[in-house]
């Protein structure tokens, strides 16, 4: 067999089909948002009674912060206490500096909450977990919804990450 040369038109379209991709680059899946949740325990609580908030984080990655707003009717529910979940405590093995913050204060009615790392050396806190507790007392029967304001998922190099946040329900009697 002979070889024969190409026509200088058949080596560029070889080459350029060699060069060109095979198709449209592929986008980079989009991770799915970080969903905070709120659960009342009991559901149905007597007046006068005690309920405790849990909220959870699910789908983290890299999280230092989640500040926000717990707006309640306060003519139904009155704020006892609270305290901060294992989700941002460091890991085991990192520096004595490092710690969790937990605060909740307010006015009656709308509670703020921050919650965050500081001081780990190996960023933010990733997967699922407890966040914190926070506890109420029962005034008076109805039905109360909480509803979360102005609130954020904060990452450890200070961008927020996309989050939804939800509230939780529960009955006075």
């Amino acid at each position: 067999m002979s070889r024969r040369a190409l026509s200088p038109i058949v080596a560029i379209a070889l080459a350029a089909a060699a060069w060109v991709p095979a198709g449209p680059p592929a986008l980079a899946a989009k991770p799915a948002p970080v969903a905070v949740r709120a659960v009342a325990t009991p559901g149905v609580v007597p007046v006068g009674g005690l309920v405790t908030l849990t909220f959870r984080i699910r789908g983290a990655r890299d999280v230092h912060a989640v500040p926000f707003h717990l707006v309640y009717p306060a003519d139904l529910l009155e704020y006892v206490d609270g305290a901060p979940g294992p989700f941002l405590a460091p890991a085991r093995g990192e520096g004595s500096g490092a710690r969790p913050f937990f605060m909740a204060d307010g006015a009656p009615g709308r509670l703020f909450v921050a919650l965050a790392r500081f001081g780990a050396a190996g960023g933010g806190a990733g997967g699922s977990g407890t966040l914190c507790t926070l506890r109420f007392r029962a005034r008076a029967a109805g039905a109360a919804r909480l509803s979360f304001e102005d609130a954020h998922v904060v990452l450890a190099d200070r961008s927020e990450a996309e989050a939804s946040f939800e509230a939780a329900s529960l009955v006075i009697r």
